[in-house]
């Protein structure tokens, strides 16, 4: 194709059909929503405790982010080790994050996709979030 270079006329990644494949969730620095570190944020947590011990319920998670984290082999843009508050008999416990979304965050220790809120924000995910 001459004139256009290595990659065609569409360029690398220009080509409809590439268009059309799913994206990664991005990773945002916590700057970009309004964040610092020394934030407080919530993490929506679906507890499910042990059938004789009550049933499963959704709580929000007191958390400080604590300092950026070098991301993982294969994982791009900013992540951040946030502090869990300790409650309920659970330990205080570091995790390594990657904000995804103005309300979503991927826990990169176990993969889970897990919303978010500012500390007293009073945010719900939609109901077709919420079972997710």
């Amino acid at each position: 194709m001459a004139g256009y270079g290595a990659y065609g006329a569409y360029g690398a990644y220009g080509h409809p059909a590439v268009q059309q494949l799913p994206q990664r969730p991005q990773a945002l620095p916590i700057e970009a929503l309004g964040l610092t570190i020394g934030s407080r944020i919530e993490v929506r947590w679906d507890i499910v405790p042990d059938e004789d011990e009550g049933d499963p319920y959704t709580k929000w998670w007191g958390a400080r982010i604590m300092r950026m984290a070098a991301p993982p082999p294969g994982t791009m843009g900013p992540c951040y080790i946030i502090a869990y508050d300790p409650e309920e008999g659970f330990a205080a416990e570091e995790r390594t994050i990657r904000i995804v979304g103005l309300h979503d965050l991927v826990d990169l220790e176990d993969g889970d996709a897990l919303h978010w809120r500012r500390e007293g924000e009073r945010w719900e995910p939609p109901m077709d979030e919420v079972a997710r």
